[in-house]
């Protein structure tokens, strides 16, 4: 009986599962090579207990389905094109021109009109 712990024996066996389905170019992944090995390695430890009399029955790789290729029509449909709409005219743009700023006079407040001239200016326009 081998002295090696049963997931080393498993480990092994499902690298050497792993490799003869890569050369054969068979799909798979490693959850699958992994229950294969398992199965192959506890068949093979329990017909080493039984002194070989039973005769496990042979394990079977399990077939997995290839992926599906993508199906396409024989005759394709032409593609429909719109005719490219012609680019819009650009309008020439006016130049925005920054106003100048003329220096500011102070401005006083106009002075307030007095009775005297007020009056006086009455006067005047009689």
């Amino acid at each position: 009986m081998s002295t090696k712990p049963l997931s080393e024996l498993i480990a092994e066996r499902a690298y050497e599962v792993y490799q003869k389905r890569v050369r054969s170019g068979v799909p798979g992944d490693q959850q699958s090579d992994w229950a294969q090995a398992e199965r192959e390695v506890t068949e093979e430890l329990k017909k080493k207990e039984s002194g070989g009399k039973a005769k496990a029955p042979e394990s079977k790789p399990i077939p997995v389905a290839a992926p599906k290729a993508e199906v396409k029509p024989a005759v394709a449909k032409p593609e429909v094109k719109e005719p490219p709409k012609p680019a819009p005219k650009a309008e020439p743009k006016a130049e925005v021109k920054a106003p100048t700023a003329a220096p500011k006079a102070e401005s006083k407040p106009a002075p307030m009109a007095t009775v005297k001239t007020v009056v006086a200016k009455k006067a005047v326009k009689k």
